[in-house]
């Protein structure tokens, strides 16, 4: 088995993963809410409207925080870390999109084109996955993980 036929091989269980990520909008269970509103106290949010996993990311609306202001809060899934949205919307440096597109080609994609910081988050409008079908990617902004994918028409 060559080397690229091994890390393709061993990338498989990452592409599946991403692909079924995001794949449903739905309300938390019993335990991820609890474990959102820890975090939501953590940060110094008293109360709060409507949970629900939107397009693949926790979203919380109406939060208000210590100082009584409101804001609607979003949360990665899985590590409910609150998704910094304070950076402008903007389209990614070339820097950052050879990051992105390094990243999402081990996952299996090989066509990317282009990223967008969107909301505190790195939006890909079409990435070609190896089943030659073309996907809108949201990623995390650190890690680069997929948080949501949906095969574009």
């Amino acid at each position: 088995m060559t080397s690229r036929t091994l890390r393709a091989v061993l990338a498989l269980p990452l592409l599946l993963a991403s692909l079924t990520a995001g794949a449903e909008d739905r309300a938390p269970t019993a335990a991820e809410r609890d474990r959102i509103e820890q975090v939501l106290r953590g940060h110094g949010f008293s109360s709060w409207g409507e949970i629900g996993l939107d397009g693949g990311i926790w979203s919380v609306d109406d939060a208000h925080d210590a100082q009584g202001r409101e804001r609607d809060i979003r949360l990665t899934p899985g590590e409910y870390r609150l998704v910094a949205d304070d950076e402008e919307d903007r389209q990614a440096t070339d820097e950052e999109f050879r990051r992105i597109e390094a990243a999402l080609k081990r996952g299996g994609f090989v066509e990317i084109t282009g990223a967008r910081l969107e909301d505190g988050l790195w939006e890909v409008q079409d990435a070609q996955g190896p089943d030659k079908r073309s996907y809108f990617l949201v990623l995390d902004r650190e890690t680069l993980r997929i948080l949501h994918r949906a095969p574009r028409s």
